[in-house]
């Protein structure tokens, strides 16, 4: 039987980082060793304006989106993708118990939706329980 190499598919990877500020040579190499198309990363750490620390994380030819929550320490969500992805960010929706990045792109005339769900741990301050009911 001989089989055609699917060249529809894609890479996508995920991480939850606990700061990309110290991890960012690390997080930059991985993506590009393991050359994602989508690479998805929680608990960044990082503000819309840590524009140094973002571009160390996203190698040349890439693009990213950011979630952040303001005010917050810890948390926030970016999403790094190969500039030929048309990736759009939905409107952000706030969350109490959960942080949230819902992006989109077509690939092969297909819609691809995806959501990037980040929980904290619960503690005294975010007033979670150990389990969602």
């Amino acid at each position: 039987m001989n089989r055609k190499k699917r060249t529809d598919s894609i890479k996508v990877g995920l991480i939850n980082a606990r700061s990309v500020c110290n991890k960012a040579a690390l997080i930059f190499d991985y993506l590009t060793e393991n050359d994602f198309d989508i690479f998805l990363i929680t608990e960044t750490w990082v503000q819309n304006n840590d524009e140094p620390i973002l571009a160390q994380v996203v190698p040349e030819g890439y693009d990213y989106l950011v979630q952040c929550l303001h005010g917050n320490s810890g948390g926030d969500i970016m999403v790094v993708f190969k500039d030929n992805f048309n990736m759009k960010k939905a409107e952000a929706i706030q969350c109490k118990s959960f942080e949230l990045i819902e992006v989109t792109t077509t690939i092969s005339n297909q819609l691809m939706r995806f959501l990037t769900i980040y929980r904290p741990p619960p503690s005294k301050k975010n007033k979670l329980i150990f389990t969602i009911r």
